[in-house]
């Protein structure tokens, strides 16, 4: 039989790799994001805003379905990213 300490040990650890994992793929796709928002002429600090806004309203997958250089994002989430960006350029 497992010891509560160990069980506690195991479940916190598993929880920690979890999040290392997300962590790693939203900072992957923070750094396209604001690559390419760079690109098209934005300043950094304001491609990192938008990003942070995004990333509040929609999941992961919805902002790497955006990114895709092939599909267009929906409306809704084009009229967001410009709300966002007005917004943190007001800033």
């Amino acid at each position: 039989m497992i010891k509560p300490a160990t069980s506690k040990f195991i479940a916190t650890t598993a929880c920690i790799l979890m999040l290392l994992g997300c962590s790693d793929e939203s900072d992957r796709m923070r750094g396209k994001f604001v690559s390419g928002c760079m690109q098209g002429g934005a300043p950094e600090p304001i491609c990192r805003c938008v990003y942070t806004k995004l990333e509040a309203k929609y999941s992961l997958a919805d902002i790497e379905q955006m990114n895709e250089a092939y599909e267009m994002p929906p409306e809704t989430m084009m009229r967001d990213i410009i709300q966002f960006a007005m917004a943190c350029d007001a800033r």
